[in-house]
């Protein structure tokens, strides 16, 4: 705010959205009213707190996992602004008091047959008196970042994880849920599986549809996600994904439909179930991860450019060739059967090795590949990585952080078995 009132802008005051998208005109109209109140070189702004957008980031969850379901408002739409989205609702009517000033309070807020209005008043409530009651402990909501899932770049990886860190390291905060948009929740589950070092349950969800659908699931997962955070019991099973009733290990977890509310499993099957509120443990991770874990977060500035370049009968050599031009310094190979190489792609992916590029050879079998090494090709001789059972998009995550620390091929095959 300070820095658009040094560029000459005039405060205009702030306006209150009205809820629930049954209002959506009325909210619109007192918009454009505002606007018109001002030149069209100055800014609106909006007085919605971190706690308006946790409201509607809960009320996107419970509509489905399309691009913009769980995106949230965004801070700056001009000509709307909304600089207080950082700030607790609590504080900025302290600040008001402190002022002396006397905000405008809209009445539809208490108007009970507006979804957003039942949220905040039933929802939000609910689950903090379940996690008080249970658990002993409640909830504190904020965005981290505003994008559809399918846009996250290694940047936003490496943002999340380090806001993550931050929390976990907390003495107030006992366990973590972050709501994720599908497309690509199963990439940051095992990314934040490698690189956190705690022992604080993580929990990542997000819903598959919309809340005007018959058996919605938004709802439910997001009680289950609060749930497993805030049970003790989940304490160092790794960074874990619910839905659909189902705990799911975020090391192997991955969408495999994108229609039914069951789209994520485990090949090797959840680690528990919610039921009723309360988690209950079937088995629990082997590998590596998180304390046991030999990356940080907090020592990661980076990651590594890693590309997968996907197989096919017919397919040619020049996907893979591309993207070691574009500067890959691993190439997954996502390979049908066993991670199997086509004889005419085989001496690209030599020749591109000798040059210093990684090849890893990894399935996009849909139910959960195998690749076994020196099986369908002499890895040993290639001096290629197999990615074990890893699918391709994992994989690819996998080498990204494995590669901040070590070159080196048999390095990067340890580390495959191990994670």
């Amino acid at each position: 705010v300070e820095e658009l009132i040094e560029h000459g802008h005039r405060r205009i005051g702030f306006l209150a959205g009205r809820p629930d998208l049954r209002s959506a005109q009325l909210r619109e109209q007192g918009y454009r009213d505002a606007l018109r109140g001002a030149a069209a070189w100055r800014p609106v702004l909006l007085g919605h707190t971190t706690d308006d957008q946790a409201e509607t980031v809960l009320l996107g969850l419970g509509r489905g996992s399309g691009p913009r379901s769980i995106a949230g408002m965004r801070p700056h739409d001009p000509p709307w602004h909304r600089p207080l989205l950082g700030v607790r609702r609590e504080t900025t009517r302290a600040a008001c008091d402190e002022l002396e000033l006397t905000p405008w309070q809209d009445p539809h807020n208490d108007e009970r047959r507006f979804t957003r209005v039942r949220l905040r008043h039933e929802v939000l409530p609910l689950l903090e008196d379940v996690l008080k009651e249970t658990y002993g402990v409640a909830l504190y909501q904020e965005q981290v970042m505003q994008i559809a899932s399918e846009s996250i770049t290694n940047e936003n990886l490496l943002q999340l994880g380090k806001r993550v860190a931050e929390l976990a390291d907390s003495k107030d905060v006992d366990g973590i849920v972050i709501t994720h948009g599908t497309d690509t929740l199963e990439e940051t589950a095992y990314f934040l599986t490698l690189v956190e070092h705690t022992e604080k349950p993580i929990v990542v969800v997000g819903s598959m549809r919309p809340g005007t659908a018959m058996s919605a699931d938004g709802m439910l997962n997001l009680y289950n996600a609060v749930a497993v955070a805030g049970d003790k019991s989940a304490r160092g099973k790794g960074v874990l994904i619910t839905m659909n009733d189902e705990i799911l290990s975020g090391r192997d977890a991955s969408k495999m439909v994108n229609i039914k509310t069951e789209a994520f499993k485990s090949p090797w099957g959840p680690l528990g179930m919610v039921v009723e509120g309360k988690s209950y443990w079937f088995r629990a991770p082997v590998k590596r991860h998180t304390v046991n874990s030999e990356f940080d977060i907090k020592q990661i500035s980076a990651l590594a450019p890693v590309e997968i370049a996907y197989s096919y009968g017919n397919v040619s050599d020049t996907a893979y060739k591309a993207l070691a031009q574009a500067g890959a310094k691993a190439i997954i190979h996502a390979g049908t059967g066993n991670g199997s190489v086509p004889a005419r792609v085989v001496p690209t992916l030599q020749e591109l090795r000798k040059q210093g590029v990684q090849i890893i050879r990894s399935s996009h079998v849909n139910a959960g590949g195998f690749v076994l090494r020196n099986a369908e090709q002499p890895d040993d001789k290639n001096d290629w990585i197999v990615a074990h059972d890893l699918n391709p998009q994992k994989a690819r995550i996998l080498a990204a952080v494995a590669m901040t620390k070590t070159q080196d091929s048999k390095e990067l095959q340890r580390i495959f078995w191990e994670y």
